[in-house]
């Protein structure tokens, strides 16, 4: 990012503050930890616009746990009991609310977004140093990619049939990784049979 970019972001005007909406799991709260050790880089998820912070507790938040990752799930502004206000929808405000919900983990997190929330994911991790990011099944991203503070590790996760779309060929060319593919056909990654495969994609990619 330029000086200028820089310059002209800081004097944005914060967006007004909420009352946000996170849902966390630890692994000893989660029913399947084994007593593996826990891994102390959390993950925080950002559901797309089509599910909500809850969503999480029935697939993606417990099976993170039970991996030995402490998690949370935020509700954007709109989702959930987070209020919403004329500027929602924007990519600023939903970035900010992001990165505000990171810096409140105890350590730099892994975070991970599900569909058209990728954008504002990308966004914020230009301003906070994210562990890693990972993107599943994307399908939003910035008009113009961000350079990523710290060069954090990149995940994307999709199907052979959403491999070469436009969206997953501007993400790898930019960023120069390669997706991780869960299905031959489209699926949703969020939930049902697919979703279990992506779990086990990001858990595995994790550690690798």
């Amino acid at each position: 990012m330029s000086f200028a970019s820089w310059y002209e972001r800081r004097l944005q005007e914060a967006p007004p503050s909420v009352k946000r909406e996170v849902l966390s799991l630890e692994p000893t709260d989660a029913l399947d930890y084994d007593d593996q050790p826990i891994h102390p880089t959390p993950i925080l998820l950002v559901p797309d616009a089509g599910h909500e912070a809850r969503d999480c507790e029935k697939l993606w938040l417990p099976r993170l746990a039970a991996a030995g990752r402490n998690c949370a799930a935020l509700n954007l502004r709109g989702q959930g009991q987070t209020p919403a206000d004329v500027r929602s929808n924007g990519i600023d405000t939903r970035s900010h609310d992001i990165v505000q919900t990171a810096i409140s983990l105890r350590h730099q997190a892994v975070v991970m977004a599900f569909g058209d929330a990728s954008d504002a994911v990308l966004e914020s991790a230009s301003r906070y140093p994210t562990a890693a990011v990972v993107l599943l099944n994307p399908t939003r991203i910035p008009k113009r990619l961000p350079d990523l503070v710290g060069g954090p590790s990149l995940c994307f996760v999709t199907t052979e049939e959403s491999l070469h779309d436009k969206t997953m060929t501007e993400l790898s060319s930019h960023y120069g990784a390669t997706p991780l593919t869960v299905s031959q056909s489209k699926a949703d990654l969020f939930e049902g049979p697919v979703a279990e495969n992506s779990v086990d994609a990001v858990l595995s990619w994790l550690v690798s």
